[in-house]
């Protein structure tokens, strides 16, 4: 009787319920995604785009944003971390330094160092050189983040696309010309375990994801208005758990290619265009 009471006993009143979901909204301090979508546990964001698109400066400035919010915090247990999963070499850690150190205000003659060096020891830099070192890496954050005094924020992987070509040639060596023609199998299960992690560890960390994924983005004007597409080059196992995503294409200004092309990708206008996965 006691493990049937037991069994209907509620978790949480509606009152817990509507204050757990406030709490763990996370807000970027980006506009264009704010507006868009309050990020929850469980909630997966792909920002896709090509090569100086602006993908890595995004995560970037999210990691900075989120580590500001809790500086000054005197309780320990209540500022959160990031994590980063730096799949290609890209994220700038010189930068995010640069970035993090401008949302802080100054301190006196000091400055903001202080609260810099408390930031930094709130975010975690994991490089993977392959598939295998990324899953290692996600299998090992639940025992790691025990071992902190507060929660994690938010999990950033840069660039899911990264292993997918060396992922196709290590499988497709053993593979026949037939099974050649579509994605290997090794392959596909290796981006079905990275899915079924960061799922995992999303709703067991109870932060959100925020992924970028480096492929092909055109316009497709066949249709009514202009609209961006992308080239997929992931499984179904992975798109299965995007629930948001953020298209992005640099475009050059009309008459100003070349003026573009000197000043560099920082200054290229960039086309946004959301969608809500299934």
């Amino acid at each position: 009787m006691n493990d049937l009471l037991k069994w209907v006993t509620p978790e949480e009143t509606a009152l817990d319920f509507l204050s757990r979901q406030r709490r763990e909204a996370l807000a970027t301090g980006l506009p264009f995604i704010d507006s868009q979508v309050k990020l929850r546990p469980g909630h997966v964001l792909e920002i896709v785009g090509p090569t100086s698109s602006a993908k890595t400066e995004i995560l970037i400035e999210v990691a900075a944003n989120v580590l500001s919010r809790d500086v000054g915090s005197q309780n320990s247990s209540e500022q959160g971390h990031v994590v980063v999963f730096d799949c290609d070499g890209k994220f700038d850690f010189i930068r995010f330094i640069q970035v993090l150190t401008a949302r802080l205000p100054a301190q006196g003659s000091s400055g903001p160092v202080p609260d810099v060096l408390g930031a930094l020891q709130r975010i975690h830099l994991v490089r993977c050189s392959d598939t295998l070192d990324l899953l290692l890496a996600l299998n090992m954050l639940h025992r790691e983040q025990a071992t902190w005094q507060g929660p994690c924020r938010l999990l950033l992987l840069d660039n899911i696309s990264a292993f997918v070509w060396q992922d196709r040639a290590a499988a497709g060596s053993s593979t026949t010309h037939l099974q050649q023609q579509a994605m290997p199998v090794d392959a596909l299960r290796n981006q079905a375990a990275v899915a079924a992690l960061l799922r995992e560890l999303s709703q067991g960390l109870r932060c959100p994801v925020i992924v970028t994924k480096q492929t092909g983005v055109s316009q497709d004007d066949r249709q009514d208005g202009s609209k961006l597409i992308q080239r997929e080059l992931l499984s179904n196992a992975w798109q299965s758990i995007v629930t948001h995503r953020l298209l992005l294409l640099p475009a050059l200004p009309p008459g100003q290619a070349l003026a573009t092309l000197i000043q560099g990708p920082r200054h290229t206008e960039i086309l946004m265009q959301w969608q809500v996965g299934d």
